[in-house]
């Protein structure tokens, strides 16, 4: 832990010095601080398990997917929440952006999200940035927000991507067969403090042609040979 101590102080608070020309007293005892919470955190077996129903989808398929969220046994404060980022792939630039959006429930891209906790309601704000702060425009990010009341262990949060139940069609998988990460993380706390959830879900793209079966179903395509890559 004192190595990974050490990694991640350098890795944090040596570039925020540089920028800043700080030197290295109450800023740097600062920023490690901020280091060991973000370890403490993230190597913490409190947080919660993170899925993704289905777990395969066909490629250029228009689908709806869901990530459920189950909260560990730290819970989850009013006002804190997670964070979800799907790859890249499923936010393409052309013909036009591709990115999540809230208020037309009959088009495509519409998500939405609630929690299993009776009288506890989600708030989804969506920013053109990705969980570690990285720009691009096909990085999407999602901020769940919980108001109401704290959720407990058990409690999930599910955050649907692509709703169709108002008539759109969702969002358009890949073209190419591949296996994706899908990012989460998660501020137990409530103070804005996000961290990463250590084992984030993975989504299969397989081929028109391949064998799969649809979580929601019992359908059964024919086999063929695909090749798969990962990526984050």
């Amino acid at each position: 832990m004192r190595a990974v101590s050490a990694v991640v102080s350098r890795l944090i608070c040596a570039p925020i010095s540089w920028k800043r020309g700080l030197g290295h007293g109450a800023s740097a005892l600062s920023c490690f601080l901020v280091a060991a919470v973000l370890i403490a955190r993230a190597s913490s077996p409190l947080m919660g398990r993170a899925t993704v129903i289905p777990s395969q989808v066909r490629i250029a398929d228009w689908s709806s997917l869901e990530l459920v969220y189950q909260v560990g046994s730290s819970g989850i404060a009013e006002r804190g929440g997670i964070q979800v980022q799907f790859p890249k792939s499923w936010h393409p630039w052309l013909p036009t952006p591709a990115a999540p959006q809230t208020t037309d429930e009959h088009g495509d891209h519409y998500v939405t999200a609630h929690t299993s906790r009776p009288g506890v309601t989600v708030t989804i704000g969506i920013a053109n940035v990705a969980i570690d702060g990285r720009t691009d425009r096909m990085d999407w990010t999602a901020t769940l927000t919980v108001s109401g009341d704290s959720l407990s262990a058990g409690d999930e949060i599910t955050y649907t991507f692509g709703d169709q139940s108002g008539g759109g069609r969702g969002f358009q998988a890949h073209y190419t067969a591949m296996v994706e990460v899908l990012r989460v993380a998660e501020d137990p706390e409530g103070d804005g403090t996000f961290v990463e959830y250590p084992n984030p879900p993975r989504l299969t793209l397989t081929a028109w042609s391949s064998p799969i079966w649809v979580e929601r179903g019992t359908t059964l395509y024919l086999p063929l040979t695909r090749k798969g890559s990962v990526l984050s």
